[in-house]
């Protein structure tokens, strides 16, 4: 995958829809993009290993931790090193949550037309 960047449309089960691209630019290395608005535009960030949900807060000014945390869930499920805060599942879930995904059943990239 390494350099490859994929659309990735995420609905982990806790009410939200996230359009996403997402790709290994180098070994160890990320690129996440969350186009939230629309689908045509959002944030991004760039990182290595041991992310956590402060600092895609952070660095992609997500408002909220839920969000921040399903999105940890989702670079988990792709093999990355993550950190995620003991409120969450290890899916970046509330325990209310209906999960749509498993580490053994990952997100799938969009088919591009």
């Amino acid at each position: 995958m390494n350099g490859t960047i994929e659309r990735y449309e995420y609905c982990p089960g806790n009410g939200t829809r996230y359009c996403l691209l997402f790709g290994e630019l180098a070994e160890g290395r990320y690129l996440l993009a969350w186009l939230m608005n629309g689908d045509s535009g959002g944030s991004c960030v760039t990182f290595g290993s041991g992310i956590g949900a402060g600092y895609l807060m952070e660095k992609m000014r997500i408002g909220n931790r839920t969000d921040a945390n399903a999105l940890i869930g989702f670079l988990r499920m792709m093999g990355v090193d993550t950190m995620i805060s003991t409120e969450f599942t290890d899916l970046g879930l509330r325990e209310s949550d209906t999960p749509r995904y498993s580490m053994e059943n990952p997100p799938r990239p969009v088919e591009q037309s």
